[in-house]
């Protein structure tokens, strides 16, 4: 019966997203609130609140997979589910929305990562009415982790363990050992008196990313990395990585 109702929704989240490729105008006023979702081992569902901040009824779907797209259209099926799947929204309005675990086993060593979707359907104006237009559907996506209970930390106390290293002259290496997925807002790089901002944005647990430098810090040795990390509730967490010579960048949190 889940998996029913899952093709069922999927069916026609896939049928709307088809449709707004031929919209034209853009309506966004359904918002969630936060910007991730943890969920912990043991638990049955977290609720998701979503409120109407604009002027018109909203028609809104959503949805949980795992970002993988297996079939040109289509995505993996996740072991969460949201309820209810698709309602309407009065403006000013809002809505609990609940994820619940289906109970399928992940791995018990690190997080795994899914993402929670909102596809939100303005209705017709009367204009678009007239000349046969319709309002462009609006997505929002937010990644939801699932954490095994025997990591009892979070991934935001990781920054001192991330392993930073310069390797040829235009790139820079970073280490994840930790079994969390480690999520920035912000990399600064300062090498030869220069500073600029890298493009990261997540690390998978036990895995290694490699940042090619700008041009500005190529040939330089990087002297100092500032870093943010996301906490659960989406506030960032500041790092620094200090370059000590022989022994490599040490990491405090400041």
């Amino acid at each position: 019966m889940q998996h029913a109702i899952k093709r069922h929704v999927k069916g026609l989240a896939l049928s709307v997203i088809a449709m707004s490729f031929f919209l034209t105008n853009c309506y966004a006023g359904v918002t969630l609130t936060g910007t991730r979702i943890v969920f912990i081992e043991g638990q049955k569902e977290k609720i998701v609140r979503t409120s109407n901040k604009g002027d018109q009824p909203a028609l809104v779907q959503v949805w949980v997979d795992d970002g993988k797209i297996a079939v040109e259209g289509t995505a993996q099926e996740a072991p969460f589910m949201a309820i209810p799947p698709l309602f309407r929204m009065e403006p000013g309005k809002g809505q609990s929305v609940r994820v619940r675990y289906l109970g399928q086993d992940l791995p018990k060593d690190r997080e795994s990562i899914f993402w929670f979707n909102l596809l939100e359907v303005p209705p017709k104006s009367d204009e678009e009415v007239t000349s046969e237009r319709l309002s462009l559907a609006f997505k929002t996506k937010i990644k939801l982790f699932y954490r095994p209970a025997a990591l009892t930390e979070t991934s935001a106390e990781q920054g001192n363990k991330l392993q930073w290293s310069q390797g040829r002259d235009s790139e820079l290496i970073a280490d994840n050992p930790t079994p969390y997925y480690l999520s920035f807002y912000t990399v600064r790089v300062a090498a030869g008196g220069v500073t600029q901002e890298l493009s990261l944005s997540m690390i998978p647990p036990f895995s290694q990313q490699k940042i090619t430098l700008p041009s500005a810090l190529r040939n330089k040795t990087i002297t100092e990395i500032n870093f943010e990390l996301i906490n659960d509730y989406g506030n960032g967490v500041t790092y620094q990585a200090k370059n000590s010579g022989g022994k490599g960048f040490i990491v405090i949190k400041k």
